[in-house]
């Protein structure tokens, strides 16, 4: 299964969220910063050394700061005052460690289906792919992850997908990245299992 995700820069700049930020500043990974020249985008690129390596949210989707001249519209800093992780450092094995406009394929709900509804008539795949079929203890695929154990995590007293939990590792998905120009990156996501 292959997933690919491509930032571009545009003249415009919706702005989805603003707020306080405060927390432990995200220098030390690896990143890009995307500019067309009135607007800069810091991407966080993925990997096991990246910003977010957990097991939740896409590894593709960690954008740090937007800034549009003096203005910043998201920020470094990786959460605010009313976060439940206030003051902590950050780990970027924490499956909620996340920033900016962090993406997840799935419902946010526990179980490997999201329910109907939203214009949807029957159940869709929260994200992950071969979980009905793996029996405990083998591997599944979390689609912008990897390749994942079902029954690891802490939460899994259960044979139930648990969307917000920390699953172990069967194999680490192999990402492509590619920066063709100043205002535009490339991120390839590649991982098999199977008929996935």
């Amino acid at each position: 299964f292959t997933t690919l995700l491509v930032v571009a820069m545009a003249s415009r700049v919706l702005i989805l969220s603003v707020g306080t930020v405060a927390a432990a500043a995200a220098a030390v990974y690896p990143k890009t910063i995307l500019s067309s020249g009135q607007v800069d985008v810091t991407v966080y690129l993925p990997g096991k050394l990246g910003y977010y390596n957990s097991t939740r949210f896409d590894w593709g989707s960690m954008i740090g700061e937007i800034t549009m001249g003096e203005a910043e519209f998201f920020s470094d800093l990786w959460r605010t005052s009313t976060d439940p992780n206030w003051g902590k450092d950050h780990d970027p094995s924490n499956p909620e460690g996340v920033l900016g406009l962090a993406s997840e394929f799935g419902c946010g709900s526990d179980g490997p289906d999201c329910p109907a509804g939203w214009g949807r008539q029957a159940e869709a795949s929260n994200g992950v792919l071969g979980y009905h079929e793996a029996g405990m203890g083998d591997p599944f695929l979390k689609i912008g992850v990897g390749k994942l154990i079902k029954g690891s995590c802490d939460a899994c007293s259960d044979s139930n997908y648990h969307f917000n939990s920390r699953y172990d590792f069967a194999e680490l998905s192999v990402w492509t990245v590619s920066h063709p120009s100043s205002d535009s990156i490339d991120m390839i996501h590649e991982a098999s299992l199977g008929a996935w």
